[in-house]
């Protein structure tokens, strides 16, 4: 479970990180031969995806299986991570993030999207859960309502988690969209056309990540470099990759380089081992609010680059 979680937490992180330069790039844009971070100075920085799973991780904890308390403490970290004033997140999560903050509980806080925000971090759901089918669904739908209500944004999380618990077969049994079923069905044997660029749909970007896992087996090298080459929501793509095949194969599966690549502050590498490991990890609010005025100012100064560049 330990070695499966950190694997997992991790994977979305390197992916995120080496995602995140891309974001928003066309296919056609995204550099050929990537071998390391470019986001900063040779250094990779995580985004939302990579914080939202680290919430996820610390309610699961929290819970110790009660769903309703999982999801309170999701509640409450996501209004935490919002009142750090995170520089970048997705239109339907910033509403009900505000929703949280005015006091309307998580069971009343989500919009009506079918954005990405639930897939991003539902893949160590089914690492916690493996073998529970149950639970995974369970936890997989009161994850996606904090913040999203439409429910594609349930079974995208939910064909995300399965994946990342080695249970995919069991999807169809599950999901009621049989049009999505068979996309999923078809990812799993590697099939998917990105276009110009994967949109942050997430009947969209569920399909893209799963195909990519299936193309490379255990290869994660190969796999986050083919889903930032699709263009697009680089960074999500390429974190749901990352998670799933960080669960798959651990630590010492992922590239060396990229995890110690990775510069981050209070959500380090060292810091996500030890939540992995079960310790209560405390972020002081004044840290998060620094660090995320420092990705801001690197992130207007990478921005100014690529149009530079253009």
């Amino acid at each position: 479970m330990r070695d499966a979680v950190l694997g997992c937490l991790l994977g979305t992180a390197v992916g995120d990180a080496m995602g995140l330069p891309y974001e928003g790039l066309p296919r056609r844009r995204i550099p050929v031969g990537i071998c390391g971070h470019g986001w900063f100075f040779g250094r990779g920085m995580t985004s939302d995806d990579t914080e939202h799973t680290w919430i996820v991780v610390e309610a699961l904890q929290a819970a110790q299986g009660d769903v309703a308390i999982f999801e309170r403490e999701l509640g409450r970290g996501l209004r935490r991570w919002f009142l750090s004033m995170p520089p970048a997140l997705g239109w339907a999560t910033l509403r009900a993030c505000m929703k949280l903050v005015l006091g309307f509980g998580p069971g009343r806080s989500g919009v009506f999207s079918a954005g990405n925000g639930p897939a991003m971090r539902s893949a160590v759901i089914g690492v916690w859960f493996r073998e529970d089918v149950h639970s995974i669904q369970t936890f997989v739908r009161s994850c996606a309502r904090v913040t999203h209500t439409d429910p594609k944004a349930a079974y995208g999380a939910l064909a995300v988690a399965l994946a990342a618990a080695g249970r995919s077969e069991v999807f169809g049994e599950l999901c009621p969209d049989k049009e999505f079923v068979e996309r999923v069905r078809l990812a799993g044997d590697g099939v998917f056309d990105p276009g110009r660029g994967v949109s942050g749909y997430i009947y969209d970007t569920v399909p893209a990540a799963l195909a990519v896992c299936s193309r490379h087996g255990d290869d994660y090298r190969g796999a986050v470099l083919e889903a930032i080459s699709f263009g697009g929501d680089t960074d999500t793509v390429a974190a749901i990759v990352g998670a799933i095949l960080g669960a798959r194969v651990g630590e010492a599966g992922i590239p060396r380089e990229w995890v110690d690549g990775v510069w981050d502050w209070p959500r380090s590498m060292g810091a996500m081992r030890r939540l992995a490991g079960g310790e209560r990890v405390r972020l002081g609010y004044l840290a998060l609010v620094g660090r995320n005025w420092v990705f801001f100012v690197i992130a207007l100064w990478h921005a100014v680059v690529t149009i530079l560049r253009r």
